[in-house]
């Protein structure tokens, strides 16, 4: 474990009618094997590039020697292909995503001695080649980098040629390709995270600090006047940890180290509400790591994936639920790993690459789909004994791509009745889309006229998670049998399929005298007939076919 603390690791910025959905439920995902890299490597970077593929630049095989090379990694064909060659070799850069299209790489270390590189280039997807660019101000390496709203790159932090953090901040302008100090952070530190808040402040975390112990301190940049402010601290002091920005505008910390020379790791996360500047304890992950990699997924929920602890390296990956605030486990990765990169491809898939031990296998992540059921059944009313037919349609809604769920769909009924053709097998109607059909018999049962809940159960695929849907259906009776039930006896049956009861001669009662004599038992609405009857009128109310008073 030695090896792995003697490196920062880079953390990448950047009644058919009306129908009762449940919500989506959530099944097991997947990481598959996909092309080795060339090289074998860890403490590189990765950086999405605008054309949908990936750029991997430098790094330290196992030996901690500095990798000059870069490939590219294209999720068409799940292949890696050599790219031009960075001028310096590096480990423990930044490599930021220019408006441009262009990757900007700076800083690191260049050599097992750990020179300090003040260096910078950029990347030019258009020609595969790297140019150099303006020097950083202060050579330092396990700092973070962060593209602003203007399209300037903000670095902050790191170690410095002395071989401790540093404080120092600086600015980068692609328009005149050279760097300009900006205010000093607070608190030197390195091992830290940076987030682009949705204001557009910058969001400074932990790290370890000059004494070499973890930090808990906090600061914002602010663009607008070049300054750092306190804001509050965390919970607990961590450094190699992962921050990442929620759909709601909170930052989501999530596990890391404390301090040396334990370096113990950590299952605590906690959140940041820029509205209050308070961290707030969330709930805590099933395994402590630090070391590790945090995605935000389409779905807003947050991946982690492997990383280390004082025992080793980790496989497992699991998965944040914002709106839960609980964590839960999700399929393991093939290979353990940590200071590896993990991406998210423009297929909603993360692409982990390389890592500790110096590693050349890169792996696919393929999160279950979200899916929604809608249920219609059609004729309502329909009567007892009588046929329904209700069809479940199952909708993938994840971002991106739609993919047509396959597979079966369960139905049940709350009512007395029986179904034919259940379950049944889903077939595509267009791109995202599957539907399927059954028959509902519905039976008699303890009142003359109800509604049942028809529910219908998509089991989910290998690539779409499970949900389910309701619809109500309507059931009216069609003989005097289908009458004799419930509270009362003594039913009578018209031929506008209502029950009548006559009240004389069936319990020795008055015979009813006004509509409000008729309002009881399980029955509603109720009429009321001058023949001194009560009726319920199964097709619109009291009011239907004109036989209500």
């Amino acid at each position: 474990m030695g090896a792995l603390r003697g490196c920062v690791a880079v953390v990448a910025c950047a009644v058919a009618g009306v129908l009762l959905l449940a919500p989506p439920a959530v099944s097991a995902a997947t990481w598959t094997a996909t092309g080795s890299l060339n090289t074998a490597r860890t403490f590189h970077t990765a950086t999405l590039l605008p054309d949908g593929e990936v750029l991997v630049a430098g790094g330290e095989d196992s030996n901690s020697n500095r990798l000059a090379n870069a490939e590219l990694y294209d999720p068409t064909t799940g292949t890696w292909t050599a790219t031009g060659s960075l001028n310096t070799a590096r480990s423990g850069h930044t490599a930021t995503l220019l408006p441009d299209g262009k990757v900007l790489v700076a800083g690191g270390f260049e050599s097992e001695s750990d020179n300090f590189l003040a260096s910078a280039e950029l990347y030019d997807p258009a020609t595969s080649t790297w140019t150099v660019t303006g020097s950083l101000n202060t050579a330092r390496a396990g700092q973070t980098a962060t593209l602003l709203p203007d399209g300037k790159v903000l670095v902050a932090g790191g170690n410095g040629p002395s071989d401790s953090p540093v404080a120092s901040a600086e600015l980068y302008d692609p328009a005149t390709g050279s760097w300009t100090a900006t205010g000093s952070l607070n608190t030197a530190r390195v091992g830290h995270t940076a987030t682009l808040l949705q204001s557009g402040k910058v969001l400074v975390a932990g790290g370890l600090g000059s004494s070499g112990d973890a930090l808990a301190s906090a600061e914002l940049y602010d663009p607008a006047t070049g300054t750092w402010s306190a804001t509050t601290s965390l919970n607990t002091a961590r450094t190699f940890h992962t921050a990442t920005l929620l759909a709601n505008g909170q930052v989501l910390v999530a596990a890391g180290d404390g301090s040396p020379p334990a370096f113990d790791s950590l299952a605590s996360a906690e959140l940041y509400d820029p509205a209050t500047g308070d961290w707030t304890a969330t709930g805590a992950l099933n395994t402590a790591r630090g070391e590790h990699t945090a995605t935000l997924l389409p779905d807003g929920k947050v991946l982690v994936a492997a990383g280390e602890t004082p025992g080793g390296l980790l496989t497992s990956a699991e998965l944040y639920d914002p709106t839960a605030g609980s964590w839960s486990a999700t399929a393991s990765l093939n290979t353990a790993r940590a200071n590896h990169t993990a991406t998210l491809l423009a297929d909603g898939k993360v692409l982990v690459a390389g890592g500790f031990p110096a590693l050349t296998s890169a792996e696919l992540f393929s999160p279950t789909d979200s899916t929604s059921t809608a249920v219609s059944c059609s004729p309502s009313p329909v009567a007892v004994r009588g046929s329904s037919t209700c069809t479940a349609t199952a909708t993938d809604t994840a971002a991106g791509a739609a993919s047509s769920p396959t597979g079966t769909v369960s139905f049940v009924s709350s009512g007395m009745g029986s179904f034919g053709g259940n379950p049944c097998t889903l077939s595509e109607v267009s791109p995202g889309l599957a539907s399927c059909s059954v028959s509902y018999s519905p039976g008699a049962s303890g009142t003359p006229t109800r509604t049942d809940t028809i529910t219908a159960t998509y089991g989910g695929d290998a690539g779409h998670a499970g949900s389910s849907g309701t619809a109500a259906v309507t059931v009216r009776p069609t003989s005097r049998t289908d009458c004799q039930h419930g509270g009362w006896r003594n039913y009578g049956f018209s031929s506008q399929s209502q029950c009548i009861q006559f009240v004389t001669g069936g319990l020795g009662l008055p015979p009813p005298t006004s509509k409000a004599d008729c309002q009881h038992g399980g029955w509603r609405p109720l009429g009321f007939r001058n023949q001194g009857q009560c009726i319920q009128s199964l097709g619109g109310g009291p009011q239907a076919r004109g036989k209500g008073k």
